[in-house]
This record gives structure tokens, sequence and C-alpha cells, in this order.
């Protein structure tokens, strides 16, 4: 796609400046053109990256695609097409002065930067793009408009026809993001990055540590990404990403017997990816199989200790073993750091429900239903324990179980009323 030759006046821009999908920001003096890709699903005049795009020392084009093509078929406004967008673009850089470009972009924004920044001759820094479209359980598969025309399921022959960098970045904890980045890795300017216990995310993850800005100034000024704590290698480890993906793809189909079967291979490759080890277990955890499922969950909660999903699935896992205590402590050191995390105080309330401890239960069960007021489990969940409450008697705690009556004495703080045994 050669549009060198087109010699239309540089006094004048090609198209308006500005329209529903796109928006120039010229910079007086600059020589440098940086193009800044929306994710999906974004609204008209919406652009992503706009904030950072105004700490920028360079001529700036925003972009949306409107409805969700992956920009395969250019930007509306700018183009009718992707040979007639890419055009245009150039012809923009003349007009501004540009004689460099670059593109920016995360998820379908990322695969945008990554397609225009190869036709542009433009050095590329890409988050979470999928490199292949149209994968099962895929964001492009699910998101894309029902009439899009996607002429490339990837756009690997474009990468290897890239004259300057591409920079792509993808979270460890997205094994999608892994797998695509992994089929375009090794193609020539190709640069992949992956970054541990991040998700889909890298941009927004940066962006939210105020590294975000920096990273794209370095790309302005023709450097890579800098070394990183987060680097990861989970791309370099051989059989891992396709692994990964395929458990991912299993355990979204909920086939749980495949998921488990495949975690763990997955985690025998690669056994410090946490997310590999929560989703394995998850499975086994879903067969009924606790026993399986607890060493990978601990590993995963180990690995990584904030994440309150984990901590959750854990805490499930021990209550299935029995280890009641144990599964409330550890839900209750989690809301000590979540105290929104709804999900445990459901928990909670259904474990202290069945063991008789109905303060607690009450308490618990009114917290979830505050949280989620519209999840009709957890608001039918505060009405039962509500109700259970109030019709409960001292006398009835004596009658409960042994360990049961334990439990309601010890977290309910209440007395049972036992008849001595004569």
């Amino acid at each position: 796609m050669d549009f060198e030759n087109n010699q239309r006046p540089l006094s004048s821009p090609p198209t308006e400046e500005g329209g529903a999908h796109f928006q120039f920001v010229p910079v007086a003096g600059s020589t440098k053109l940086i193009i800044l890709f929306s994710g999906s699903s974004v609204p008209p005049r919406s652009f992503h990256f706009w904030k950072v795009g105004m700490e920028l020392d360079a001529s700036r084009l925003y972009v949306n695609n409107g409805k969700n093509e992956w920009y395969q078929n250019g930007v509306p406004g700018l183009g009718s097409d992707l040979p007639t967008t890419i055009m245009n673009i150039k012809l923009w850089a003349r007009h501004l002065g540009a004689t460099e470009i670059y593109t920016v972009g995360q998820s379908m924004g990322g695969h945008g930067a990554i397609l225009f920044g190869s036709l542009l001759g433009a050095r590329v820094l890409a988050f979470g793009a999928e490199t292949t479209i149209r994968l099962p359980a895929s964001r492009s598969e699910r998101l894309l408009a029902p009439d899009a025309k996607t002429p490339f399921l990837n756009i690997h022959r474009f990468i290897a026809q890239a004259t300057m960098p591409i920079y792509s970045l993808a979270g460890e904890n997205d094994p999608l993001d892994l797998y695509c980045m992994s089929l375009a890795k090794g193609l020539p300017n190709y640069e992949a990055r992956s970054m541990n216990f991040v998700g889909h995310g890298p941009g927004g993850y940066l962006r939210n540590r105020e590294r975000l800005t920096p990273m794209i100034r370095r790309l302005l000024n023709n450097e890579p990404p800098p070394p990183m704590l987060e680097d990861g290698f989970g791309c370099e480890i051989e059989g891992f990403p396709e692994a990964y993906y395929a458990l991912f793809v299993a355990h979204s189909a909920r086939d749980w017997a495949k998921a488990a079967e495949i975690g763990v291979k997955a985690t025998s490759l690669h056994p410090s990816s946490d997310f590999a080890q929560y989703l394995t277990g998850h499975a086994f955890l879903q067969l009924g199989q606790a026993k399986s499922a607890v060493g990978h969950l601990a590993a995963a909660r180990g690995l990584y200790v904030n994440f309150a999903d984990y901590q959750w699935a854990l805490a499930v896992c021990m209550r299935d073993l029995g280890r009641i205590d144990l599964s409330i402590s550890l839900h209750r050191r989690l809301l000590r750091t979540h105290p929104a995390f709804a999900k445990s105080h459901y928990a909670l309330s259904v474990m202290f429900m069945a063991n008789g401890a109905l303060k607690q239960a009450s308490r618990h069960a009114s917290q979830a239903a505050t949280l989620e007021p519209t999840n009709a489990k957890y608001v039918e969940q505060n009405k039962r324990a509500t109700q259970r409450l109030a019709k409960r008697k001292p006398k009835d705690i004596g009658k409960l179980p042994p360990e049961k009556r334990r439990i309601a004495m010890l977290y309910d703080n209440a007395e049972a009323d036992v008849q001595p045994v004569s």
C-alpha cells in the first residue's frame, strides 16, 4: 500500500481537522505526529489517551473506530477504507510538517496501532493487542460488530513488513494476550514484552502508576520501553502460551474436567504463573475435588497475595475441606483489606448460617446485599438470614450438633441453653 506518489498540495489539509471518530491536534514546530488509538465500544467524539496526549510535545491524532471493526476498514471520516485512511494520514503528516509518525493503542486500539503503524512506517507501542482476531473466547470474537468485515484474521504479514520497531506489551494474567503475542514473536522488528501480575490493561496499569506518559515520551525520543520490575518470561517458555490459552478456553467454556487436565500441564511448565494456578485450582474446585485444588489455589494466593479472588477461592476450598475456622479466617482477613468484596460477605453468611451463627450470618448477608443490591442471590440470602435470626430462641443453640454449637457460641458470642445431664 504505497501512497507516497500522491502529490496533493500540502498547504491545505486533506480532510476536516476533526469529526465524530477522529481529531487532529497540531503542535506548531513539531516534526512528530503521534496517533492515539481508542479501544472498543467508544462513543462518538470520545477518545482514549486524551489527557496523556495533552502532556506530549507532538502533533496528535486521536481516533476511535466507531463500530468495533478492529480498525481493519479504516477510520470513519478519515477514509472510506483502510488504504484511503492511510493515504490521508500520510498527507496530514506532510501538511503538519511531520517527518516521523508514532502509534499507540491498547486492546482493539493496540491492534490498530500495529496495523496502521506497520503501513505508515511508524514506531509502535501496543498494549494487550490481539494480533490474531476471532479466536475462541477472545474479545474480538465477543465484541466485533455483527456486520464487521475483517479481511485480516491476523496482521503478521504487516508486522513482517514493518520498517520501524513495534513494542508490544501484554499482561501475563491475560492468557489470550500472551498467546497472541507468542504467535507474532520472532517476526522482524517485533519486540514482545510481558508483565507479571498484570491483566488486559498494561496501559492503564502504567497510567495509574504515573509511568505511561514517560514511556510514550521514550517512544517519541526513539527509545524502547525501559526495563521494568514487572518484566515476565511467560512468552519465553516453550509450550506455555499454548497450554495457558487452551486452559483459558476450557475454563471459559466451563469444561472443568478439560480445564483441570490442561491446567496441570500449564502449571508444570510455568509454576510461578499465578493466574494459571488459579484457573487450574478453580477448575478442580468446580469438579468437587478440593484436595486437588488446594495446592494450586495456595500457590496462586502465595504468588499474588493482594489479589482478592485468589484468597476468596482458597477460603472456599478450605470450607469444602471441612476447615471452617480457617475458611472464616481467610475471608475475614480478605475483608480487612477489601471491605467491599461482596463475595466474601456472602460466603461468610452462608457458612455462618449453616453452622448456627445467625447474628454473623445476618450481618454479612446485609453487607453483601448493600454492596450489590441488584444481585438477587445476595438479596435472597439477606432475607433468609434476617428471618432465621428473628425466629431463633436461646435454647435452639443447645440443640445444634457439637461442632455447629461450638461455632455458634464462638462467633455469635452466644450461650447454649443445654440441660445438665442428670
